[in-house]
């Protein structure tokens, strides 16, 4: 995924433009959804990249521990994700 790893000094910018992209969550099984099937990167809250997904409208985040995540696709929007 081109520019996921160009981040400004390890920490993801949030994007303040409209997102075209739509994401939901459910906070039992810890699913992430989006609408449509694209590209998409998770990254932790000090901006390290911990997972890729390609072509995927789903993915499971059961393996992460409690805390701040950000979701940024491959159209450059960023979603923040708290676990608890």
């Amino acid at each position: 995924i081109h520019g996921f790893a160009n981040l400004n000094n390890g920490v993801l910018e949030t994007n303040e433009k409209t997102a075209t992209s739509s994401i939901s969550t459910n906070a039992v099984t810890r699913d992430l959804e989006f609408k449509k099937t694209q590209d998409f990167a998770l990254y932790d809250a000090n901006g390290k990249r911990l997972k890729v997904y390609r072509n995927a409208a789903h993915a499971n985040m059961a393996d992460l521990e409690n805390g701040t995540y950000y979701v940024k696709t491959d159209n450059q929007e960023i979603f923040k994700l708290s676990i608890d």
